[in-house]
């Protein structure tokens, strides 16, 4: 399965700290899902949840190119290391 790491580009953040799981950052997430799978068709809907300061769970709609029925995928993000400010993805289809 295709992984990606999305660097997250946020201003004043400290190397020794870990930078919070907000909004902002499970958004920049849920668009380096949706940019990975348009690949595989049109991406309807993402939804990403935060499970802790490491973690988001969710899924993705992805309507397959050349028709077909909807595919969910369920999706994963963990962050790389305990400080940092990257996240590994990881969709697969339910």
């Amino acid at each position: 399965m295709k992984k990606l790491v999305f660097a997250l580009a946020a201003a004043g953040l400290v190397a020794a700290c870990t930078p919070a799981v907000d909004e902002d950052v499970i958004n920049q997430v849920e668009n380096a899902v949706r940019e990975g799978l348009a690949a595989r068709g049109t991406v309807k809907q993402v939804e990403l949840n935060r499970e802790n300061e490491n973690r988001m769970t969710g899924f993705a709609l992805v309507e397959p190119q050349g028709g077909g029925a909807e595919q969910r995928y369920n999706c994963t993000a963990e962050r790389e290391g305990e400080t940092g400010a990257q996240f590994n993805w990881r969709c697969t289809p339910a």
